[in-house]
């Protein structure tokens, strides 16, 4: 991406357009523009989709990176928007700015991080398109293009923290729910209604929660401590594995860890959901019991990888119990499934 050819002038510039060039007209510097987010675009999906390696690793300052990403996006929207009299010099200026833009581009790398390159390069793509549809149309966006850029991640750390966070808040949710069947309340969907409907507000309440069976109850409760094991190892993998390290991260094994944990958690999290919705409304035993070996597994693969990173002896001690725990309190919900 660093050698992007603008245009055949770019090749006797160094990369730069003559903006005071009279012959370069403004239907050749659309064309161009045009081509070259094109280029930039489709140079973005081929990251997004490349292998990581060792090899390609290099140290990076993921706020400095941010920062000038963020400055050539906000320079690009002010070109445009300041001056839309579609003239030679503003052009060539917009396509300047894009080669400095693609420039940046060209130092993204896989090794950066699986999870981190691919949020990118779909912000920066998203900037790109909004961004096209603002010089050819003249009109701005329903938002501001330069908004993909503030959304995107700063690193794979930034990334890998505010996800977990995401998720292990939904875990809770969910995790709540199972409580409140143990402790004799069902939570269903209750039947969507219009608006000018008059629903008794008594048999509404009696749609919305039911007295579950004790055999329910006592399923319920083996889950939710199952479930109350879980939440504590998503904690104890963001304060004894993700707190310590620290941008920027100068190791690749470090970058890979973050992709495996957030590999591992888009299935632990998810398996978590599909418990609680075997539990509420309660389905059969034989489905909770497939539903709660899922979730086991999943998490298993979580403490293996808080094994790894965790620093400390008694760190990496607590998810190896935690991996034997897991086991033992699956135990008694299989026992409770008459079908096994």
């Amino acid at each position: 991406m660093s050698s992007l050819v603008l245009l055949d002038e770019d090749r006797q510039t160094g990369g730069q357009v003559d903006e005071n060039n009279s012959t370069t007209t403004a239907g050749k510097l659309t064309q161009e523009i045009d081509r070259v987010i094109n280029l930039m675009i489709n140079r973005l999906n081929e990251i997004a989709s490349m292998d990581s390696h060792p090899a390609l690793f290099k140290v990076y300052n993921g706020s400095e990176r941010h920062g000038r990403l963020r400055l050539l996006a906000k320079e690009l929207q002010d070109l445009r928007v300041s001056a839309p009299n579609n003239t030679e010099s503003n052009y060539a200026k917009i396509l300047n700015t894009l080669h400095a833009f693609g420039e940046e581009m060209s130092r993204f790398s896989p090794a950066d991080g699986k999870h981190y390159m691919a949020k990118m390069c779909d912000r920066c793509a998203h900037f790109l398109k909004d961004y096209r549809g603002l010089v050819f149309n003249g009109d701005l966006p329903l938002m501001d293009p330069v908004r993909w850029i503030d959304s995107a991640p700063v690193s794979t750390l930034q990334l890998a923290t505010e996800t977990w966070e995401l998720w292990a808040s939904q875990g809770k949710e969910a995790i709540l729910e199972i409580q409140r069947v143990s402790d004799g309340i069902s939570t269903v969907d209750t039947e969507a209604v219009s608006p000018d409907t008059f629903v008794d507000p008594e048999q509404q309440q009696q749609r919305i929660q039911q007295q579950v069976t004790t055999q329910e109850r006592s399923m319920a409760a083996k889950v939710f401590l199952l479930c109350r094991l879980v939440k504590t190892m998503v904690r104890k993998i963001r304060l004894r594995c993700i707190q310590p390290i620290f941008e920027p991260i100068e190791s690749y094994d470090e970058i890979q860890w973050l992709d495996e944990l957030m590999e591992a958690g888009e299935s632990l999290f998810p398996a978590i959901d599909e418990l609680a919705t075997a539990v509420i409304p309660t389905q059969s035993p034989t489905h909770i019991s497939l539903e709660s070996v899922n979730l086991v597994r999943q998490a298993q693969k979580v403490c293996e990888l808080g094994w790894q990173q965790a620093g400390q002896p008694e760190h990496q001690q607590w998810f190896v119990n935690c991996h034997a725990q897991l086991d033992t309190l699956l135990i008694p919900i299989l026992e409770s499934n008459p079908s096994r």
